[in-house]
């Protein structure tokens, strides 16, 4: 056999496992934003993420350092009403209206916590056949600390997304549509096990911190003991140097 076609026969199975992993990448959990950050005594910070149609977005934080660990959160999330129909949709931009129902957008809280370490929530945005227009929704967290009168609050938190299937039947043939639909399977997998992975580095980022604190305490304790050992040395030497001096004179 010419090494040529050996060549080509190997090479079609890789590329074929490549633009499987590619294909398997495109459909997992994506990253929108990773932070950490300091709130200071008294102060709120809020941060927004937007969302398309269908998606979903998991939210976890952990406060690594300061105070009691502790801080108070909510997770809000804005969407626009939904429409009648879906002909709507085409005179929602030049419709006065319908533009007026577009600007209508309603506020509600997902979560809230109180005096938390620690917390986690997913949410799923309306889908496009629920609201008829597949407009997208915005999800805003705010991290309060005004409790606090003195100690401020180091947190990590951290947004994945998740977006929704979209299969369209005219330009899929029925074996892709099945691939699609498996794709996103797996990637719903992912898309649970990567919010599970990063819950796990905060408390193992949390921990880390906890631990350099403890390590600088005993540090601090252990200068503290030679300081003192040194200066009861040096006066039981003074100490001892004067009775001396003063047994001698006698």
């Amino acid at each position: 056999m010419h090494p040529a076609h050996a060549f080509h026969r190997e090479a079609r199975p890789r590329t074929a496992l490549v633009c499987l992993v590619a294909l398997l990448l495109l459909h997992g959990p994506s990253a929108a934003a990773g932070f950490g950050t300091k709130i200071d005594a008294g102060d709120r910070e809020c941060f927004a993420e937007t969302l398309s149609a269908g998606g979903s977005l998991a939210l976890t934080f952990r406060v690594t350092d300061g105070g009691s660990f502790d801080v108070d959160a909510v997770m809000y999330a804005t969407t626009v009403a939904p429409l009648d129909d879906v002909e709507q949709t085409t005179r929602i931009h030049y419709s006065e209206l319908l533009m007026a129902r577009r600007e209508n957008t309603t506020t509600a809280v997902v979560n809230a916590w109180r005096r938390a370490s620690a917390g986690s929530q997913t949410y799923t945005a309306p889908a496009a056949a629920e609201t008829k227009h597949g407009l997208p929704a915005e999800v805003t967290v705010c991290f309060d600390n005004s409790f606090s009168r003195v100690s401020p609050k180091w947190l990590l938190f951290q947004f994945l997304k998740r977006d929704v299937l979209e299969v369209d039947p005219t330009s899929t043939t029925r074996a892709e549509a099945e691939i699609e639909k498996t794709l996103h399977r797996h990637g719903t997998v992912l898309f649970e096990l990567a919010t599970v992975a990063e819950r796990m580095r905060q408390v193992g980022e949390a921990d880390r911190v906890r631990y350099a604190s403890l390590a600088h305490i005993i540090m601090a304790g252990l200068v503290g003991n030679i300081v003192i050992l040194a200066l009861m040395a040096a006066y039981q030497y003074v100490t001892l140097t004067r009775f001396l001096t003063r047994r001698r004179a006698k």
